[in-house]
Order: C-alpha cells, then structure tokens, then sequence
C-alpha cells in the first residue's frame, strides 16, 4: 500500500518495524517497543499486589474456617476426648481407637459387604 494511500485514511494505530515517514501533524503520540514494555512491567507489578492481597485474604478466611470447624468438633465431641485423656497420652488413645475400629471393620467385613447402600440412604430419608 503506498503512504499516500495511508496518509489519507485515518488509523488508531500503525506498527511497523521500521521508522516510516509522516508529517509530525498527522501523529498523535508515538510509542515504542521499550515504553509498552515498561506500562505492562507497572501494571505487572501493581496486579502482583492485588493478587497477594488476595491470597492473604484467602489464607486469613481458610484459616478462621478450620478454626471453626475443629472448635465445633471438639465441643461436640467433649465426653470423647476426656475419655482419650483419662487412657493416656493422645497418640496412644489415638492409635488404639483407629485399631480397634479398623479390626473391627476387619472382623464384620463380610457384614459390611452385605449393607446395601441405596436401601439404607432410603431409610435415613423416611
């Protein structure tokens, strides 16, 4: 396309590779390759902030969930927990009532076999 051509249209925007020649009139603002880097590094930058305070956010919300989850359980589960104190230390009463769940699961294997999942959904329903 010729630059006469062009110089008679009007455009937002021209990119090209090398210097072409317009009047200075005709130009609006100029920009080059290192200035559009530098605008996206500050938006970069400013975007990085905005998404750490999310994340700190995120962080401060997930943990004050977990908080409130492990209180509600530990006040409904107050008479297990003295009951794991009076045993002993919490490691041992931990791993001897995982081991005796899982033994018992164990021994009445074949019973839990047997439960039928969708008949027992159903009663808990009516």
């Amino acid at each position: 396309m010729a630059l006469d051509m062009v110089l008679g249209c009007s455009f937002n925007c021209i990119v090209s590779g090398r210097a072409i020649s317009i009047p200075e009139a005709k130009i609006a603002q100029e920009s080059k390759k290192s200035d559009i880097t530098d605008q996206a590094k500050t938006m970069t930058k400013q975007m990085d902030f905005l998404l750490q305070m999310i994340i700190g956010l995120g962080v401060i919300i997930c943990i004050a969930a977990v908080y409130v989850a492990v209180n509600m359980l530990v006040s409904e589960s107050r008479s297990n927990i003295s009951m794991l104190k009076v045993l002993g230390s919490y490691l041992i009463s931990i791993l001897l009532t995982s081991g005796c769940y899982f033994g018992s699961l164990w021994l009445l294997r074949r019973k839990v076999k047997k439960v039928d999942m969708i008949e027992s959904l159903k009663d808990n329903r009516e």
